[in-house]
């Protein structure tokens, strides 16, 4: 075959160069082209182009050109051997006129039988060279001896050298189609994971989504208080890996995934992404629960000092609605201690807020945790108190319960502090819950005084505070002593008292003005409230035990 003239090898590279200018990464016609080139432009019979695997550790024939038998392409050698490996090692192109006779340890002998059943007495290698390493060679023979000169070894090495940036630029274009790939996969999972915490789907809901970017099952632990563990998916206990959540240098959870020996980029991307929205719901979980609990107890301390004998201001009503509490329902309140002295109350609230119990109200008084239940949550007195006892008894801590009365949260208020004290001062055991605690209604008429066969004491204590209206109501017409006794009973109510009277609300609060006025008694007080149901109460069973003589 006639050698081209140079005017042809400056267009055929120019062709090729433009070519590799306008690919997309698809290279495979431009290798076809570089090789037919090759054997055109150096007048050979024989053309071929062999490329190392993705390992960069084997060199295979990948387009061939003027080949007899296409079996050529099943051989693959190391990089090391063939004339490939000696132009790498020479770092130049190896030419070999007389290759039926050429001996070299290197060659690997299948090579030799093969290219010498194609004919090939002179051949050429150019190595293709990038950054160091061989990522092919370029191969022009012929079947009759020949001489290859200086402009046909520059001409074949110009060739490889396009070859080579070929290769180059497909390897470019993949890097950017996985750039992009990955681009866009960061996309959707900054979309759809910013998109679930906005919507408010919480933890357990941003959990159900990395999950399923992830194609894992995985589980997500949070260090708050009351938030419990989230699976997604079941894991099948081949291998798991842990990756801390962050809120700035504080560790806030963990997320673990299953199964998963070596993350793909895209699931890098996902658990950074994911740990990140994860830290910031926590963060913004645990700013919530600030608010609340800081709402929650000026409410209960504004409840607590209001004068409950009046309608409750609109303002406390609206408040108390923000937490799905009526206002205007009796309550019973607890509080809640430790017996060591030490300040349980953030203890015993996190206890609360991990059982999710809820529509209560609850603050912090004297170092104790005072709680507020509306009566128609009251059934949860015993869930609080079993609760927050195996809550404080894990860190070590014996919980003390003083549970008050239900009616007003001042009047409850006031008997469960007294009912601590007394479980506080004696270790009292309830009756029916399994804790150290006083309950208001178990006490009844204060049993544990009356126990003992001598009731002096007790009658001297009911008479000092009863007998001025008792002498009262034995010389003068309006009696002092039942108005007192069924304003009591009925928590303070204006209209329930006058209607158990059947006298009016006037004619009450006039009587109740003359015990104020006359014995200094003002029933609107809930402390005296609370010492005058007891007196009451202590009167009822003196009566009772009192035998005729």
């Amino acid at each position: 075959m006639a050698k081209s003239t140079m005017a042809d090898a400056y267009r055929a590279l120019a062709s090729i160069a433009t070519r590799l200018h306008g690919s997309d990464g698809n290279v495979d016609d431009t290798f076809e082209l570089v090789v037919a080139a090759a054997a055109e432009l150096v007048g050979t019979e024989v053309s071929w182009l062999s490329l190392t695997d993705d390992a960069g550790t084997l060199l295979r024939p990948a387009v061939l050109h003027s080949f007899r038998d296409s079996s050529f392409t099943d051989f693959a050698i190391p990089v090391t051997e063939g004339l490939g490996g000696r132009a790498l090692r020479e770092k130049r192109t190896v030419v070999v006129e007389d290759y039926p006779s050429y001996i070299d340890p290197a060659n690997p002998d299948s090579v030799w039988e093969a290219l010498h059943a194609e004919g090939v007495i002179s051949v050429m290698c150019a190595p293709m060279i990038l950054r160091d390493k061989l990522v092919g060679a370029l191969y022009v023979a012929t079947r009759t001896p020949a001489t290859f000169g200086s402009a046909d070894i520059a001409l074949l090495g110009a060739l490889a050298s396009q070859a080579t940036v070929a290769i180059e630029n497909r390897r470019l274009y993949r890097g950017l189609e996985t750039q992009n790939a990955l681009l866009e996969q960061s996309l959707t999972v900054h979309r759809r994971l910013t998109q679930a915490s906005a919507d408010g789907v919480g933890i357990a809901g941003i959990a159900a989504i990395l999950g399923d970017l992830l194609g894992a099952a995985i589980s997500v632990d949070s260090t708050l208080p009351g938030v419990e563990v989230v699976s997604i998916g079941v894991a099948d206990g081949v291998g798991a890996t842990s990756y801390p959540i962050r809120a700035g240098a504080e560790v806030v959870g963990s997320l673990t995934v299953f199964g998963v020996g070596r993350l793909t980029p895209s699931q890098r991307q996902a658990v950074e992404h994911g740990v990140t929205v994860l830290a910031l719901e926590s963060v913004k979980l645990r700013s919530q629960w600030e608010i609340e609990d800081r709402m929650s107890a000026d409410l209960l301390g504004d409840i607590l000092d209001h004068d409950q004998l009046s309608t409750p201001t609109p303002t406390i009503a609206r408040r108390a609605a923000r937490f799905d509490v009526d206002i205007s329902e009796d309550f019973r309140v607890l509080v809640i201690g430790a017996r060591e002295g030490t300040d349980a109350t953030p203890l015993a609230a996190s206890v609360l807020r991990t059982h999710s119990l809820t529509g209560l109200l609850y603050t912090a008084r004297a170092g104790n945790l005072v709680v507020a239940l509306p009566g128609s949550r009251v059934a949860a007195v015993n869930r609080i108190v079993t609760a927050v006892r195996e809550g404080l008894r894990s860190d070590g801590v014996e919980a003390v319960f003083g549970i008050g009365s239900l009616g007003s949260p001042r009047d409850s208020y006031v008997a469960a502090i007294a009912c601590f004290r007394l479980a506080l001062a004696g270790r009292y055991r309830s009756q029916t819950l399994d804790a150290v605690a006083v309950s208001y209604d178990e006490l009844g008429p204060l049993r544990f005084l009356l126990d003992a066969a001598d009731i002096e004491q007790t009658e001297r204590m009911v008479l000092v505070r009863l007998s001025p209206l008792i002498d009262h109501d034995a010389t003068h017409s309006v009696q002092l002593l039942p108005t007192l006794r069924a304003f009591i009973l009925s928590d303070g109510h204006y209209e329930r008292t006058a209607a158990a009277l059947f006298i009016g609300t006037t004619t009450l609060k006039y009587r109740l003005g003359k015990t104020l006025e006359k014995f200094g008694i003002d029933a609107r007080d809930p402390d005296v409230r609370f010492e005058l149901r007891l007196a009451f109460e202590l009167l009822s069973l003196i009566e009772t035990r009192i035998t005729p003589s």
